[in-house]
């Protein structure tokens, strides 16, 4: 699994898509991964992935990497952000369902080895502001956007 939150990975020629994952309980499904940085412990980071060749668009891939990393079903409500010479771009997503059977191989073994983990973050201000979020465009987003991201009751 690739360090994505390295300077190399944000300015490589590879495309990649995140989810701005929002549960129906009023939380964000994050990627918490051990920091590379000197002072910092861990880093929030959007699941998702690389757009490989082979995928006919962004929401096609975004929709596999978060059943191989997640196991999760999600429906795609709308294009949230584009980072780093559009090759990042960020979609805001509604949980479905979640089904650990469907992770790949490949992620079920690195979360068994601790190599990330998958958490919930609410979403207020503070929760936000308090976690180590990466990039600083997805925090800044967070941040303004918070409580419109709530689902309707």
């Amino acid at each position: 699994m690739s360090d994505d939150t390295s300077s190399q990975s944000y300015f490589s020629g590879q495309r990649r898509v995140r989810a701005i994952l929002i549960t129906k309980r009023g939380t964000m499904v994050l990627v918490r991964r051990d920091s590379h940085k000197p002072g910092e412990t861990h880093q929030y980071i959007a699941p998702g992935g690389i757009v490989r060749d082979d995928d006919p668009d962004d929401l096609v891939a975004l929709r596999r990497e978060l059943r191989e990393q997640l196991g999760a079903e999600i429906h795609v409500i709308r294009h949230a952000m584009t980072l780093f010479m559009e090759r990042w771009n960020f979609y805001l997503c509604g949980l479905i369902s979640v089904d650990p059977s469907r992770r790949s191989e490949e992620h079920s073994e690195a979360l068994k080895r601790g190599d990330y983990q998958i958490i919930e973050l609410r979403l207020s201000e503070n929760a936000i502001r308090t976690a180590n979020i990466h990039p600083r465009a997805l925090l800044d987003y967070l941040l303004a956007n918070h409580q419109q991201l709530m689902p309707r009751r």
